[in-house]
């Protein structure tokens, strides 16, 4: 996933009013697991979980992690402070997680 495409979900999924993150996750195509009530997207490899004032985003990048972290840090006038590292998540490509609230 690109920088921009990355920041632009989780500027819609985790920025603005996240009282509204139903709608917002219906129009741009995710789906809400019955259980833990993350939104998953099943096609670009990424989830989102708000819990307790905090909206969190994990995904799938081959993109250069410093450029992604870069991105992330030039959205936060919009957004808020963020936070960026890798996940745990073993596979062939690299995850990460990003989040932005109570932290």
């Amino acid at each position: 996933m690109s920088p921009a495409i990355a920041t632009a979900m989780f500027s819609k999924m985790c920025g603005g009013e996240r009282s509204n993150v139903a709608t917002q996750a219906a129009k741009l195509g995710f789906v809400q697991h019955s259980t833990f009530k993350t939104y998953y997207h099943p096609k670009l490899n990424l989830s989102v979980k708000l819990r307790d004032g905090e909206c969190s985003m994990v995904f799938a990048s081959d993109a250069n992690p410093q450029k992604l972290h870069q991105a992330f840090r030039a959205n936060e006038s919009q957004i808020g402070k963020t936070t960026f590292q890798p996940s745990l998540i073993a596979t062939s490509t690299p995850h990460y997680n990003v989040r932005v609230g109570n932290s």
